[in-house]
């Protein structure tokens, strides 16, 4: 079993910058978060679960 989603990488430079200015101002705040590091940041349209290997080759046969 794989714990599996779909997303999108947040791989422009530009995007990550805005994720660093954005954490930057969140952590001068008393607002209590996990940041997440801005290299392997994305946007997770669906979560999966857990599912099989042969689930996820059908999925990634779907999303080609």
């Amino acid at each position: 079993m794989v714990r599996a989603f779909i997303a999108v990488e947040a791989s422009d430079a530009g995007v990550k910058k805005y994720i660093r200015d954005v954490q930057a101002h969140i952590s001068k705040t008393s607002l209590r978060m996990s940041l997440v590091d801005p290299d392997t940041a994305h946007i997770t349209l669906k979560f999966l679960g857990e599912i099989s290997q042969e689930e996820v080759s059908r999925v990634i046969k779907g999303l080609d």
